[in-house]
């Protein structure tokens, strides 16, 4: 038996593998990205979708878990940038299988929610993701991954950029400029 990296055979269970590496920043996303198939929760009810709707626009994946209190709050934050830009900014919340969320979970704090003072009063998420973790293994949420129009990682970020409260590090040219 031989298998060529370039045409792995349909049986040899490599086929996968070739669009399930690890991504870095500047890289395309696959092909299947588009189409591939995810579990949605909306307000307590599950369905089906992909994310072809997003293509050739700015798409962040906001990774987060039922434990992780900043990736609620920053809701409010992103959720202004969303009405400021609609169309033109889309993030999707995504719960990987990692954090062992099950569905009684993020039930428990969608209902929770509905009665706190937070910008977010429902979740909509992919939920039970293990596709687009394979794709971005990261080590703490919340997690973001910025894919620009042209279908390419534009950042990965641990820090929410959409926030009106938060300004970017940077070098004063005043500083470097001193003798």
């Amino acid at each position: 038996l031989c298998l060529s990296a370039q045409t792995p055979r349909k049986d040899s269970g490599v086929e996968g593998l070739l669009t399930n590496r690890p991504l870095n920043i500047g890289d395309a996303m696959p092909d299947d990205f588009w189409e591939q198939e995810f579990m949605i929760y909306n307000n307590g009810v599950l369905s089906k979708s992909n994310l072809s709707a997003y293509k050739g626009k700015l798409l962040v994946l906001d990774f987060w878990s039922t434990t992780c209190s900043p990736c609620l709050i920053h809701q409010s934050e992103i959720n202004h940038y969303k009405k400021l830009y609609g169309d033109n900014i889309n993030v999707v919340m995504v719960n990987p299988v990692i954090t062992r969320d099950n569905l009684q979970k993020i039930d428990k704090l969608n209902a929770a929610l509905k009665n706190r003072a937070l910008a977010i009063h429902s979740i909509y998420s992919i939920i039970e993701d293990d596709y687009l973790h394979r794709l971005f293994p990261f080590n703490g949420f919340p997690f973001y991954v910025w894919i620009h129009p042209n279908g390419n990682i534009q950042t990965y970020t641990m820090r929410n950029l959409l926030d009106r409260h938060y300004q970017a590090p940077f070098i004063d040219p005043v500083i470097l400029n001193a003798d």
